[in-house]
């Protein structure tokens, strides 16, 4: 199975080498964590390498798992292993990095860690929910009471999450009347008149933007959420 990363600060022969080995390799030319962060967006990388020539360090990953990058992110590290090289590693590993692989490493070597990291890495925690659109996911977590769009958070109000939750974790069709007794509790002094959750449902659908086909309508009987495949 090829798997798709992007690399920053990797010798184009290397490049080469793990392309030859099993990976797509995308290498990018971004002078920030900003444009890092675009260009995981725009695209369907699997895994980010910081190669021996990154700028990049533990500071970049401590500010894209703040910024909801949840792929796999390795770095190769070259140098003697002394109290300095180990600082690094260390530093790297705890601000959310996955592996540091001494270089220069062997393409194989790398090809490897990557499939580890991304099995890892696809293994789902408990009390979530996950929706395919293609390339792209819709992730509930229940607990958290947050939502992400292929690694971005899509900010909710709390009916709205209450919605969106009820027909993640029923992965069915439900019906109208169920999710506005969800949504209210059966607590008749907080209920709304009208067509309330066909307006929820509406106002999710424009903040979760390129996933939004995953929620569908049922015709007179209600919405569920599903999977659309590559």
């Amino acid at each position: 199975m090829t798997h798709t990363v992007l690399v920053s600060g990797m010798e184009p022969v290397i490049a080469k080498q793990l392309s030859q080995a099993g990976l797509f390799v995308t290498n990018t030319k971004a002078e920030t964590v900003s444009k890092v962060r675009d260009e995981l967006s725009e695209g369907k990388q699997e895994a980010l390498i910081f190669g021996m020539n990154s700028k990049f360090d533990g500071d970049a990953v401590e500010c894209l798992r703040s910024q909801q990058v949840t792929i796999p992110i390795m770095s190769i590290q070259s140098g003697p292993k002394d109290r300095l090289w180990v600082g690094r590693c260390a530093n790297f590993l705890d601000s959310g990095g996955d592996n540091v692989l001494v270089g220069p490493s062997d393409p194989e070597e790398v090809l490897y860690a990557v499939r580890t990291a991304i099995r890892r890495a696809s293994i789902q925690p408990p009390n979530t929910s996950l929706f395919r659109h293609g390339g792209d996911e819709l992730f509930v977590h229940h607990d958290n009471k947050r939502v992400y769009v292929s690694g971005r958070e899509v900010f909710l109000t709390r009916h709205e999450f209450i919605v969106l939750a009820c027909l993640a974790r029923l992965k069915r069709t439900v019906a109208l009347n169920e999710l506005y007794d969800t949504l209210f509790q059966m607590d008749d002094s907080n209920r709304l008149h009208g067509n309330v959750v066909e307006v929820f449902i509406c106002r999710i659908r424009k903040k979760l933007g390129k996933v939004a086909n995953l929620l569908v309508t049922i015709k007179k009987v209600g919405y569920k959420l599903i999977e659309i495949p590559t």
